[in-house]
Formats: C-alpha cells, sequence, structure tokens
C-alpha cells in the first residue's frame, strides 16, 4: 500500500484523524453546550465569528507565511489548538468563548497546511490521487468516532457527573461550574488536553521529522539540477 511505504506519512495520517476527531468533538457539542446559557440569535452570531478565524489564517498562509520548519509550526499548531480548546470549554462567559473559539479555528490552517506539505512531498506524483482517496478514507474515521462518541459521553458520562450531587461536582465542578451540561464542557476541555498530548508525540517522532529532512534535501536537489540547466 502507498501509505504504508513511508512511517511518517503513516503516521502523519492517524495524526489526522485524531485532528478530524477533536474538531469532531468540538463541532458537535459546542453547540448544546452554549444554548444552555444562551439564545439561538447569541449562538449563531458567536459560531459565525469563531468560525471566521479559519478564514482569517488560511488568507495568512495563503500569502506564503509557512517556507520551512513545517513540524515544529504543526507541533506549535495543535499546542495551541488545544489550550484553546479547553478554555472554550471550561467557560459559560460569551466574550471569552468567542475569543478561545476563534482563536483555535485559527490555529487549525497552520496544522492543515504543514500536514498537507509533508504528505505530499513525501509521496510521488503519479502515485497522488491513490494515496490521498485513502487518506481521506481513513482521517473521516476520527469525524466519525467524534459524532458516535461525542453524545454518548456528553448524556451518559460526564453530564450526570457534573449536575449538583453528581460525583466530579465537588472537584471539577468547583472550577468548570455545574449543571445539565456542564460535562459537555468537560468533554471539550478533555479533547482540549488530547490535542496536546498529540502534539508532544509528535514532537518526539522521529519517523515524521525525518519527512521535513528529506523535504529538504529534495528542495537542495532539484535547486542544484536547475542551476546546472
Amino acid at each position: 500500500m502507498i501509505i504504508l511505504q513511508s512511517k511518517g506519512v503513516m503516521l502523519l495520517i492517524v495524526l489526522v484523524s485524531f485532528l478530524m476527531f477533536y474538531m469532531g468533538i468540538i463541532q458537535v457539542l459546542s453547540k448544546p453546550m452554549i444554548l444552555s446559557f444562551a439564545d439561538e440569535k447569541t449562538t449563531g452570531i458567536l459560531q459565525t465569528v469563531v468560525a471566521c478565524g479559519m478564514m482569517v489564517s488560511s488568507i495568512i498562509i495563503g500569502n506564503g507565511l509557512i517556507k520551512k520548519n513545517y513540524v515544529n509550526v504543526m507541533i506549535m499548531s495543535f499546542i495551541v489548538s488545544g489550550i484553546t480548546m479547553a478554555g472554550f470549554g471550561a467557560t459559560t462567559s460569551i466574550p471569552i468563548i468567542i475569543i478561545f473559539g476563534f482563536l483555535f479555528f485559527a490555529s487549525l490552517p497552520f496544522a492543515n497546511a504543514c500536514i498537507d506539505v509533508l504528505i505530499r512531498k513525501s509521496i510521488d506524483n503519479d502515485k497522488q490521487g491513490r494515496a490521498w482517496g485513502l487518506i481521506s478514507l481513513i482521517s473521516q474515521l476520527g469525524f466519525v468516532a467524534a459524532y458516535v462518541l461525542g453524545g454518548v459521553l456528553a448524556d451518559y458520562v460526564f453530564n450526570p457527573a457534573l449536575v449538583e450531587g453528581g460525583v466530579l461536582a465537588d472537584t471539577v465542578g468547583k472550577m468548570i461550574g455545574t449543571g445539565e451540561t456542564r460535562g459537555i464542557g468537560l468533554v471539550i476541555i478533555l479533547a482540549g488536553m488530547g490535542l496536546v498530548v498529540t502534539a508532544l508525540f509528535v514532537s518526539k517522532s522521529k519517523g515524521i521529522r525525518d519527512m521535513e529532512t528529506q523535504i529538504g534535501i529534495g528542495s537542495r536537489y532539484q535547486s542544484e539540477q536547475l542551476s546546472h540547466e
């Protein structure tokens, strides 16, 4: 299989699946969480504003901001995404949720762009179509898992634990509040922490870092060939 020929490529595909899972969690659970303390109009405006973060950073990246250090940029993107996602779930303050949500979505395109470059540069041009078909299929499994597990975890595990008298009401509830939907906030916080852990794993992955080294070698080789011509 094409994607198994490089350990780094396979690791990045798994990484994308995790990213899709975390994104799926916040997409599935953010609206019911916000609707528990805000009306539909406020919720709609909030979702529109935070989603603009992705558009803003995409425009910045499109102007050629990222030209090297793809792995380090990707790691920082995951860390920022995780911290802001956790902040998003930890509060019921609309202004703070908007700030954290905007920063969360603004950080995602940096990871996506770096992953895209690393994978594309590691696969031969004549195999790109087949490879990306498989990559898209595998990565979407993360979304499927989030849609299946997110609601179940919130409704049957964490929401009951964070109502008055719940098993987490006197511990975690003291920090993020209690109520029928505060368990949703906790699920989002845990997903954010998962993103940070994922970033730490990536930072230690020799297979992924070797991909960037190979890209550098390939670029220098192409430049030398062009100069000789």
